[in-house]
């Protein structure tokens, strides 16, 4: 419920239809996910602030694919 709720508040506002839609929703429940962030941060040696920007650009990417 939670994170769901997140991604919803996360996509208010950007006005995408269709398949834009669908993989930016996608793309911030990837971004929201535990996994990712274990990944990108432990496994992968981001920092949180590199972790952000990468998924903040992968959301935007997903926008205009």
């Amino acid at each position: 419920g939670y994170l769901a709720a997140a991604a919803e508040t996360l996509m208010a506002g950007r006005g995408l239809r269709g398949r834009a839609r669908t993989r930016a929703r996608a793309a911030i429940g990837h971004a929201l996910a535990l996994t990712t962030w274990r990944s990108l941060t432990t496994e992968q040696g981001l920092s949180d602030a590199d972790a952000v920007a990468l998924m903040a650009r992968t959301v935007a990417a997903a926008e205009t694919a």
